[in-house]
């Protein structure tokens, strides 16, 4: 993917559970270099998540690798970017 080209991907998750599960998704980029350079433009992060018991669904991300990374020192040997996520349930009830 060429750097400041828009790309979509897509993330699965699958409540395993008996149980409707709200939660929401934070993310992590590494290497920490390219944190400030990985530019999400949609997410499904961004907003709470409902999953049905044993629902398994497909979430979008919006993203693009700011070229400026091309001038940052300290992210001159990056190669690769891993993007993950982490869900979150909330707690019955939270806002």
């Amino acid at each position: 993917m060429p750097l400041g080209q828009r790309t979509l991907a897509f993330f699965e998750a699958e409540n395993l559970t008996d149980t409707p599960v709200t939660g929401q998704a934070s993310y992590n980029i590494e290497p920490e270099q390219a944190a400030p350079y990985f530019l999400k433009i949609q997410c499904f992060c961004f907003t709470r998540q409902t999953l049905q018991p044993h629902q398994k669904v497909r979430m979008p991300v919006t993203f693009f690798v700011d070229p400026k990374i091309l001038t940052d020192a300290d992210a001159k040997d990056v190669q690769q970017i891993t993007l993950s996520y982490t869900f979150h349930p909330l707690p019955a009830g939270a806002k």
